[in-house]
């Protein structure tokens, strides 16, 4: 018992000399002009070409012979094309692709067909 109340003592005076906090909480007026340059640089820096599309990532799993997988992947690039109008012309051009490699009996190719027919009516 002695010995853990030296243990934590020691503790306590050891943090309070490693972790001493500032008085002032506030940042210098120095750092704060570096910072908001920083932020009205950024601001111009024109977007980068090379990112992949979201839906690209997602357009892969199309290919998957995993029925749970494919119905997965429409079903997630209809809700991104719902809610994306710039990716909408995308997905739509990627879903009809599919479709046309899809047997049109299939339970899987009459779903995704109802997908694409919500996403026309958009």
């Amino acid at each position: 018992m002695r010995m853990t109340g030296k243990f934590t003592a020691l503790l306590k005076d050891v943090g309070n000399r490693w972790f001493v906090e500032r008085k002032e909480k506030n940042i210098s007026a120095r750092a704060a002009k570096r910072i908001q340059r920083h932020a009205y640089e950024d601001g111009f820096v024109p977007l980068d070409e090379s990112i992949t599309p979201v839906y690209r990532d997602i357009a892969a799993h199309l290919s998957s012979k995993n029925v749970q997988i494919v119905r997965a992947a429409i079903f997630d690039l209809y809700k991104t094309a719902k809610n994306s109008e710039t990716a909408r012309a995308g997905v739509l051009e990627i879903l009809l692709r599919k479709a046309e490699s899809m047997p049109a009996e299939s339970e899987l190719s009459v779903y995704l067909r109802e997908k694409i027919a919500c996403l026309q009516k958009m």
